[in-house]
C-alpha cells in the first residue's frame, strides 16, 4: 500500500499551470484532494529552491511539510534542514570557464543560493526579466545586484546549483557530456530539455527517499514517485512504484513502471 507520493514540480505537477505555477490544472487540484482524503502524504522533490515545495504543500493544505530542492541538494522536514550539499564556488567557476573556453552558445546562466537568491551571468539577459516577474507573482526569491563572476570570488558563497540554459536541446546535451567528462567533483544533470544543472556530487533527488526510509519509518514499497526529467531517474529508481510523464526524458521512460498523462492519472493508479 502506498503511503507517500514523491512529486517533481516543473513538467510534472506544474504542467499546464495558469498565471502562476501554483495555479494547477483542475485535474491536478482534484488529485491532491484525493490524496488527502485517502491519507496519502505528498512530498516534493524538485530542481527548484526547496521553498517552492513547501509553498505548494501549504497552499494545498498538506500538513506534513517535507520537501527537497536543488535536485536533492537540500532536504527540509517541517522547517528543519535534514540534509544539505553545497556546490563549491570553485566548481561553479570551473564549469563557467569550460563553457566559455569551448565557446558553447548558451542563452543564460544563473546560480541559485540557499538563501533564495538568483545570481545571473548577465543582468541584461531577457531571462532576468522573466524571473523578476515570477518573483513578483510567487513572492519567492530575489535577484542579486551583482553578476556571477564577482559573486564566485566569495569562497563562502552558499550555492545550491548552477544552471545553464541553452538555445536548443542538442547544445544542452553536448554541454552536459563535456562537463561530465571534465568535472569529476560534481554532478551534471538536466532539469529541462535545454537546461543543464551543475550540483554537488552528493546531491540527487533520491536523497529524499533515502531520508524517508532511514528516518521516517517508510518502506520502499510504500513510496511512489513521479517525474519527467533526466534529474528524476535516481528518484524513481529508489521508489517502490515509479511513474513518468508521457513527455519525459527518454532515459526516465526506460526506468518507470508506468507512463501517465499527468499527476492526476498517477494518483488514480495509486488509489485503485
Amino acid at each position: 500500500m502506498i503511503r507517500a507520493l514523491i512529486c517533481d514540480l516543473d513538467g510534472t505537477l506544474f504542467l499546464g499551470h495558469g498565471k502562476t505555477v501554483f495555479d494547477l490544472t483542475q485535474r491536478n487540484r482534484d488529485a491532491l484532494e484525493k490524496l488527502k482524503e485517502n491519507h496519502i502524504a505528498l512530498y516534493i522533490s524538485s530542481g527548484r529552491m526547496a521553498r517552492f515545495g513547501n509553498e505548494v504543500l501549504m497552499h494545498f493544505g498538506f500538513e506534513d511539510l517535507v520537501s527537497s530542492g536543488f535536485n536533492g541538494g537540500i532536504g527540509i522536514d517541517n522547517g528543519k534542514t535534514v540534509f544539505r550539499h553545497e556546490l563549491s564556488s570553485e566548481s561553479a567557476r570551473k564549469a563557467m570557464i569550460l563553457l566559455k573556453e569551448r565557446e558553447f552558445p548558451y542563452r543564460s546562466a544563473q546560480i541559485q543560493t540557499y538563501n533564495d537568491v538568483r545570481v545571473f551571468d548577465d543582468l541584461n539577459s531577457p531571462d532576468v526579466q522573466r524571473y523578476r516577474e515570477q518573483i513578483k507573482e510567487t513572492g519567492i526569491g530575489r535577484i542579486a545586484d551583482q553578476e556571477i563572476v564577482p559573486y564566485l570570488k566569495d569562497p563562502l558563497a552558499q550555492i545550491g546549483k548552477l544552471s545553464i540554459r541553452f538555445h536548443e536541446e542538442t547544445q544542452a546535451r553536448e554541454a552536459m557530456e563535456l562537463l561530465h567528462e571534465e568535472m569529476e567533483d560534481c554532478r551534471i544533470t538536466m532539469s529541462d530539455r535545454d537546461l543543464v544543472d551543475v550540483i554537488s556530487l552528493k546531491a540527487q533527488k533520491g536523497n529524499l527517499i533515502d531520508y524517508l526510509i532511514t528516518q521516517r519509518s517508510y518502506r520502499k514499497e510504500e513510496i511512489a514517485a513521479i517525474g519527467d526529467g533526466l534529474n528524476d531517474v535516481d528518484m524513481i529508481q529508489k521508489a517502490g512504484w515509479s511513474f513518468a510523464m508521457k513527455n519525459s526524458d527518454k532515459e526516465l521512460l526506460k526506468e518507470a513502471d508506468l507512463i501517465v498523462e499527468d499527476v492526476c492519472e498517477c494518483c488514480e493508479r495509486i488509489l485503485e
